[in-house]
């Protein structure tokens, strides 16, 4: 059983987020679910896990409306 949240996410361009925002976020999530969190780029996905990753998508959360979030996945 695992003790995370895995949340993948997809970010629409030509927005940029550094390694610092997603730390950020990665903290703030811990602290409001109380369990840790990572945040994994879809876009940075290895191919030989990104097949079995995308297999156990659920999706929570897609607005197409906001330019900055394309949608949020979790594992």
């Amino acid at each position: 059983m695992n003790s995370d949240v895995d949340i993948l996410i997809e970010i629409a361009r030509p927005v940029k987020i550094d390694l610092l925002d997603l730390v950020a976020i990665e903290q703030e999530l811990s602290e409001e679910l109380n369990t840790p969190v990572k945040l994994v780029v879809k876009s940075v996905l290895k191919s030989i896990i990104k097949e079995s990753v995308l297999s156990e998508v659920k999706y929570l959360f897609y607005n197409s409306r906001d330019p900055c979030i394309n949608s949020f996945s979790y594992l």
